[in-house]
C-alpha cells in the first residue's frame, strides 16, 4: 500500500486485495506510528482503542433484529450481565482511569447499568476511595463466584470436592474457626472461599467482613472493625522507606498473617505498594 499526502490530509492507496481486510480492522482507530529500524515502521493500536474493542467483545453494540431478540431473550439474564460486568472489572488491560466512577459506566449498555446499580446496592461491587480524590474506583467483590446451575444433587460426601455450584458447599471448619477466633483468615483455595462466602453472606453484604483475592491465589479476609483498627496503626507508623512485615511486627506485635491480610487490602486501596515480594512502600 502507498500513503499519499494532499494538503494536510493523508490517504492510503492499497495495492492488493489482501490490504483491504487489514485496513477494515484498523479503520476509525487511533494509531501510534513507531520506527523500529531503518526503513521499518509499525502501526500500533493505542490503549484506548484496545479497551473499546474489548468492551465491544463483551458487550455487543450492534442492534439485533426483532426475530434475533426473541431468540436471545431467554439467554439474556441478570447473571449473564453480571458476568460481563465482573469480566470488565477484572480485566487487567483496562486502565485505572476507566474504573473510576463515571468512566466505567460508559463501557456499559443501558440495561447493563441497571444491573450494575443493583450490584452496587448488594455490595457485589465495591467502591474504593483514595485520599485527595473525590471519585472512587470500582472493584469486584471477591466473594461473587462464577455460579453454574446444576440439576444433579451433590451427595454429602462429595461436598468438599465439588465446587460447580455456589449452594450446598460446606466451609472448612478450620477456616471458619480460625476466622471466629482471630477476626481474620487467609483462605487457600476457591472451594473454601465459596463455602465461606455462603456461610457469612449476610455479614459480607453488610460490609462487616471484607477481603481481597491476591495474585498468589489466596483470599485475604478480615473483620472490618479489626481491619480499621490495624490499618490505622500501620499507617501511623509512617515508614519513609521500604519496609517488611517484620518491621511492622516489631512495632505493633501483630501476627504475621494478620499484618499480611491488612497489607493486601491496603494495596487494593492504593495506600501501599509491594515493590518486590515482601517489600512494601507507603504511597
Amino acid at each position: 500500500m502507498k500513503i499519499v499526502k494532499k494538503d494536510k490530509t493523508y490517504f492510503i492507496n492499497y495495492n492488493k486485495d489482501e490490504d483491504i481486510s487489514i485496513l477494515n480492522e484498523i479503520i476509525d482507530s487511533n494509531l501510534d506510528i513507531k520506527k523500529i529500524a531503518k526503513d521499518v515502521y509499525s502501526l500500533v493500536l493505542d490503549k484506548n482503542t484496545i479497551i473499546k474493542e474489548k468492551a465491544k467483545e463483551v458487550i455487543p453494540s450492534s442492534t439485533p433484529k426483532r426475530e434475533e431478540i426473541q431468540k436471545q431473550e431467554p439467554q439474556i439474564t441478570s447473571t449473564n450481565i453480571k458476568s460481563k460486568i465482573l469480566s470488565l472489572l477484572n480485566d487487567k488491560s483496562i486502565s485505572g482511569a476507566d474504573l473510576i466512577e463515571g468512566n466505567f459506566e460508559k463501557l456499559l449498555k443501558k440495561e447493563d447499568q441497571l444491573v450494575f446499580l443493583d450490584m452496587l446496592k448488594k455490595n457485589e461491587v465495591a467502591i474504593f476511595h483514595l485520599p485527595k480524590y473525590k471519585k472512587g474506583i470500582y472493584k469486584a467483590n471477591i466473594f461473587i463466584p462464577e455460579v453454574k446451575e446444576i440439576s444433579i444433587p451433590i451427595k454429602k460426601e462429595e461436598k468438599k470436592s465439588s465446587f460447580t455450584a455456589a449452594s450446598n458447599i460446606d466451609v472448612d471448619e478450620d477456616v471458619s474457626s480460625s476466622f471466629e477466633s482471630n477476626g481474620y483468615v487467609i483462605i487457600k483455595n476457591q472451594g473454601d472461599a465459596m463455602g465461606f462466602s455462603e456461610k457469612y453472606e449476610g455479614r459480607i453484604k453488610s460490609g462487616e467482613i471484607i477481603g481481597q483475592k491476591s495474585f498468589d491465589g489466596n483470599y485475604y479476609v478480615i473483620d472490618s472493625d479489626n481491619y480499621s483498627k490495624v490499618k490505622t496503626k500501620i499507617l501511623n507508623l509512617k515508614f519513609k522507606d521500604v519496609f517488611k512485615i517484620e518491621d511492622i511486627k516489631t512495632k505493633l506485635n501483630y501476627p504475621d498473617d494478620e499484618i499480611r491480610v491488612v497489607l493486601e487490602i491496603l494495596k487494593e486501596e492504593c495506600l501501599v505498594i509491594e515493590k518486590r515480594k515482601g517489600n512494601f512502600l507507603f504511597v
